[in-house]
């Protein structure tokens, strides 16, 4: 009997799954990886010839939701909440612990998620002339189109067609700023330009400072500081990293460049059915990419049949460098396993109308697939196809993961 019991015990140690590591990737412009402890790594730091990109792999820190979303004029988001304001500059406390002082000029929305119904939020729309509020009262969401007068720890101040008058704070669902003529952006400070995607849904760029460790209260993880364009320095935990990436200009992710032609996928084929058309850095039916259960923060999400085209020549007189080559992974997006099936599509990539990738079929629930690094220069239009691969449309989401379009040096 004793011996049953050891037996029986060791067969359930034996099952006990091993813990996560915390480990650091840290990927050169060509795809070689380094990986490193993430407790301890060590020295390191990002430049063209070296380190491009870093990414966590471990457990993750629970965080509480963030009530507010920043966006800014060049793309960043801050998620975080407001501290308050005066006059043309807003304070936003980040969910990453610093402050910001963000001018009116770099705000491109200010978005209260729990104060929006889904269906709201993602169809805000900015107004035909000036500033727009959506006011948040007595159960009814309403907008407001005037223009925008000032930032106080009160609310905001906007002179509309009910005057001129303070929405207090817990009554702003969203404010969406009109864009400057010239599209002003945030000076980035001085230093090694970093983007990094976190996982609350943050976008963040500034200059990277250096790696720091934990603290010897353990209230702060072992990640990097981050200079930002708004006096405040920003520690990043490296559990709270996705991705963060040289900024310089040596590449570009695909998903951040609109192409030059869009195929929306059909039920039919044509304008009778129902449509999907492509998103960018979420599936195509708005989820977070994520393929045999991981996660991605940039790529492309479209539905069978789908073709994407991008026109690879620089604008004349443009800094933009020539591409040289095309690199990133497909799969079937997660957000499937809620139907009744499973997908089964192709993907196939065309430069300059020649085939030079085709992955055969690509299901549900399969590892996400690697397209091997693809030969632009000189190219002059590169296409991303998407068909189905069986007789069912049902559940084709496909996903386009980190397209990385490499620069020439």
């Amino acid at each position: 009997m004793a011996l049953g019991v050891v037996a029986i015990f060791l067969g359930a140690a034996h099952q006990v799954p091993a813990p996560v590591q915390e480990r650091l990737v840290l990927e050169t412009l060509s795809g070689k990886q380094e990986l490193r402890p993430a407790a301890a790594p060590g020295e390191f730091t990002f430049g063209p010839r070296g380190t491009v990109f870093l990414r966590y792999e471990g457990p993750r820190p629970e965080m509480p939701r963030s009530p507010a979303r920043l966006v800014l004029s060049d793309g960043q988001r801050w998620m975080g909440g407001v501290a308050g304001g005066s006059g043309d500059t807003l304070r936003f406390s980040a969910s990453l612990g610093a402050e910001l002082s963000v001018s009116v000029d770099h705000v491109a929305r200010l978005e209260f998620d729990g104060r929006l119904p889904d269906a709201d939020r993602g169809s805000l729309t900015p107004a035909a002339e000036g500033d727009r509020l959506y006011w948040v009262h007595d159960g009814a969401l309403e907008r407001v189109d005037g223009s925008f007068e000032a930032f106080a720890d009160e609310g905001v101040v906007l002179t509309g067609v009910l005057g001129k008058r303070t929405f207090p704070w817990d009554e702003v669902g969203a404010l969406l700023v009109a864009a400057l003529e010239e599209g002003q952006a945030p000076a980035r400070p001085e230093g090694i330009p970093l983007v990094v995607d976190i996982d609350d849904g943050s976008r963040i760029a500034g200059a990277f400072v250096g790696p720091t460790g934990a603290d010897d209260a353990g209230s702060r993880l072992p990640g990097f500081d981050l200079e930002t364009a708004f006096g405040a320095r920003v520690r990043v935990p490296f559990a709270r990293v996705w991705e963060a990436a040289l900024d310089d200009g040596c590449f570009a992710y695909l998903s951040d460049l609109p192409p030059a032609r869009a195929q929306a996928g059909s039920l039919f084929g044509d304008e009778l059915g129902l449509s999907w058309p492509h998103q960018v850095d979420r599936s195509v039916v708005g989820t977070p990419l994520s393929v045999a259960g991981r996660r991605r923060a940039r790529g492309l999400g479209v539905h069978a049949p789908s073709r994407l085209v991008w026109d690879l020549v620089p604008v004349a007189g443009s800094e933009v460098r020539p591409a040289r080559e095309l690199a990133g992974e497909v799969g079937i997006d997660d957000s499937v396993r809620t139907t009744s099936a499973r997908g089964c599509v192709r993907f196939q990539v065309h430069v300059d109308g020649v085939l030079r990738w085709d992955s055969g079929p690509v299901r549900g629930g399969e590892e996400a697939r690697p397209i091997p690094r693809i030969d632009l220069r000189g190219a002059k239009e590169l296409a991303l196809v998407v068909d189905q691969d069986e007789d069912s449309f049902v559940a084709d989401r496909a996903d386009w993961l980190r397209l990385l379009l490499v620069r020439e040096p």
